[in-house]
């Protein structure tokens, strides 16, 4: 795999974004708010030409039709 001038600072985001769901998750326990993340792998993109790994095909993350099993959802 190549080196990318882009990798650490990515690599801090998506520590960051791990992180802030752990610490919500955390602070809305005692509410009975749950609290999760999805942080997917590389995606079958143009930015991800270069990366040699396996990559999802990003037509599997659209939106699906079911109903889903949360009653409310909240994003900032």
């Amino acid at each position: 795999m190549g080196s990318s001038p882009l990798l650490g600072p990515y690599a801090a985001t998506r520590s960051a974004a791990w992180s802030f769901t752990t610490d919500l998750r955390q602070e809305l326990a005692g509410q009975g708010t749950q609290v999760l993340g999805l942080h997917v792998g590389f995606m079958d993109t143009d930015m991800a030409r270069g990366v040699e790994f396996a990559k999802a095909d990003p037509t599997c993350s659209k939106p699906s039709s079911r109903k889903r099993w949360a009653t409310s959802s909240r994003a900032w």
